[in-house]
């Protein structure tokens, strides 16, 4: 690994949370670029190249990230295709954008698509990958030191799961922190500050997925242990029964899912 140079298009949040993790994981700042028309002070202090110039930043570089917005990226892979090398890996965290339109506009079909989700900036995420079989074979184990740095990752094999993907970890996080919003709302209608509060439901999620993690049994299971007949927490998901929540939260990561393809086709 450490002969393999690798340039960031972007150096945005993902970008910086994947070049944090390559760092404690077997690479060193030498082997990073990162192209951005904004020069980040806080890459330049860990020893990363950062430039604007594309010629720069492609000077024998083996694979290019792609760690930008999919309504940018046809615009900015046609503009800077020239100048990369024609034989070099390609990896996208862009959401939605398909490796067929990936590998048209850089005229190389070495394109692996990723999706990872925010805990990635504190090495917690998780990665949905794709690439074709025989691509797979050639570059997975690569692929799996760039990303392990700031989570665990997944192999699909037909690039459409990937769209599923997007809709249940890649927005899962902002799902969690939803549900968070509503529960310190009630605290607050309870008379408990929400300062106070914080604190007490973040030890709850984490509790209740550390049992899950310890019993490895399915969550209905561990539902139905609380869940004793006349108490509180029956009358709970009595209500949420009521409001069709196990509904509304499946619709939504249904419509998560159809705006994935939605971002396929408007962008690529």
């Amino acid at each position: 690994m450490k002969d393999i140079k690798i340039t960031f298009i972007g150096g945005g949040n993902m970008g910086q949370a994947m070049i944090g993790g390559m760092l404690k994981h077997h690479f060193t700042p030498a082997q990073i670029c990162v192209l951005d028309p904004v020069i980040d002070e806080k890459l330049t202090l860990l020893g990363i190249n950062t430039t604007c110039h594309p010629g720069e930043a492609f000077i024998n570089s083996q694979v290019i990230i792609w760690a930008i917005k999919p309504q940018i990226f046809k615009s900015v892979a046609q503009e800077l295709q020239p100048h990369i090398l024609p034989d070099s890996l390609h990896i996208s965290v862009a959401a939605g954008i398909t490796t067929d339109s990936i590998g048209a506009w850089v005229k190389n079909r070495r394109v692996v698509r990723a999706m990872p989700n925010t805990p990635a900036l504190i090495g917690m995420g998780q990665i949905g990958l794709y690439t074709e079989p025989a691509l797979k074979q050639q570059y997975g184990r690569l692929v799996d030191s760039l990303f392990s740095g700031i989570g665990t990752c997944f192999w699909v094999n037909d690039e459409n799961q990937l769209h599923a993907i997007t809709a249940l970890s890649g927005s899962g996080p902002a799902y969690i922190y939803y549900v968070l919003e509503a529960m310190l709302e009630a605290a607050s209608e309870l008379g408990i500050d929400p300062d106070q509060a914080l604190p007490l439901l973040e030890g709850t999620f984490q509790g209740a997925v550390a049992l899950l993690q310890h019993k490895q049994e399915h969550p209905y299971n561990l539902r139905q242990q609380v869940t004793s007949k006349g108490g509180t927490t029956e009358a709970a998901i009595s209500a949420m029964h009521t409001l069709a929540v196990n509904k509304s939260i499946r619709l939504a990561i249904h419509e998560a899912y159809k705006r994935s393809l939605e971002i396929a086709r408007e962008f690529g």
